[in-house]
């Protein structure tokens, strides 16, 4: 699945280092994306967290963005969100992919608890929730948890 990953990124455009590596690649976490904007999202969608980079697997698309954090704990863009631009053939993945979109947007911080991460505006509006998936425990395979996250 990853090498099809690569070859979809690289057939689109999309830096090939913003493709989640597996786990125990470097510190990178997994998580279920469980609601979009106070919603469930309804669909099964993956979020990945890797250093700088947030990667989410939608059901048509792959989604990236590169961020850095700055001094007040805020998210500042470093890459937008890209992503790659495929169909989906059912309405009811392409209003959730959608809002998967507009959510991840408007992501100005990054919080995690245990195992559930938030994503959300500068005004603490909550864009995204998501339960951790791996079992290497809170800190990730790298032992890097969000909070931890390089400047």
């Amino acid at each position: 699945m990853l090498g099809k990953l690569v070859c979809l990124a690289l057939a689109v455009g999309l830096p090939a280092g913003l493709i989640a590596t597996p786990a125990g690649g470097g510190g990178m976490q997994d998580f279920r994306i469980t609601h979009v904007m106070g919603a469930p999202l309804g669909v099964d969608a993956r979020l990945s967290l890797e250093g700088t980079r947030i990667a989410v697997q939608s059901p048509c698309n792959s989604l990236a963005m590169g961020f850095v954090r700055a001094p007040d704990g805020s998210l500042v863009e470093d890459l937008p969100l890209i992503a790659t631009q495929a169909i989906c053939a059912d309405p009811a993945l392409a209003a959730a992919e959608a809002r998967l979109r507009q959510a991840l947007s408007g992501v100005s911080r990054l919080s995690q608890e245990g195992e559930r991460l938030v994503l959300s505006t500068a005004d603490g509006a909550i864009r995204i929730e998501a339960e951790r998936q791996d079992a290497a425990g809170p800190a990730g395979p790298g032992g890097q948890d969000a909070g931890s996250i390089p400047k």
